[in-house]
């Protein structure tokens, strides 16, 4: 790494950038691509869901935003509820199947730098989930969780409150208490 790459990754870390994970967008597309028969031969890649919480077990794809060339997925020919709880599962369990094959995820953290770099060496300020410590987004606090956010070389400059239904928001706040039991958890072993 050259003498300028080096000092704008120390400029992220000392940012604090460096400390808010950035989620994989790419799997509940592709796994929402490969669950459904994709009239026009669109490709997995076209469709558009979040996924917020956690990033694991109790991470929730919000479904009641998810498009495929600006139509809500649920009113996409084929689509059902049932391939959401199918495909929900597939997005929370990737890693393991990556670690079971691979045995590590860290080829993907090289990719997520590498384009980090790419985009803030050239002053760029993207949306993307990342996990951070929450100040009252969508009313939570003090619990570092995924939701979207403006990002730039001075960090997550600005948490997006993404629109979700009733089921999706009590899904997330079931994340929020994992983080938070988890945290108490490790604070309580010596």
């Amino acid at each position: 790494m050259g003498w300028v790459g080096a000092s704008v990754a120390a400029s992220i870390l000392h940012s604090g950038l460096a400390r808010e994970l950035l989620l994989d967008d790419a799997k509940p597309g592709l796994a929402e691509g490969e669950a459904m028969d994709l009239a026009h031969g669109a490709e997995p890649r076209s469709i558009h869901a979040q996924v917020v919480g956690e990033h694991g077990d109790s991470e929730v794809v919000l479904w009641s935003g998810a498009q495929l060339g600006g139509v809500p997925l649920r009113k996409w020919p084929g689509w059902s509820r049932e391939r959401e709880l199918e495909i929900g599962h597939e997005v929370r369990n990737a890693a393991y199947e990556i670690i079971a094959r691979k045995g590590t995820t860290n080829h993907a953290i090289g990719l997520v730098t590498a384009a980090l770099l790419r985009w803030t060496l050239r002053g760029g300020r993207r949306i993307l989930t990342i996990s951070r410590v929450q100040e009252g987004a969508v009313g939570i606090r003090e619990v570092a969780i995924s939701l979207p956010a403006i990002v730039s070389s001075s960090g997550a400059v600005e948490v997006i409150e993404p629109e979700m239904d009733a089921q999706e928001r009590e899904a997330l706040e079931r994340s929020v208490e994992v983080l938070r039991r988890a945290y108490q958890e490790a604070r309580s072993k010596p």
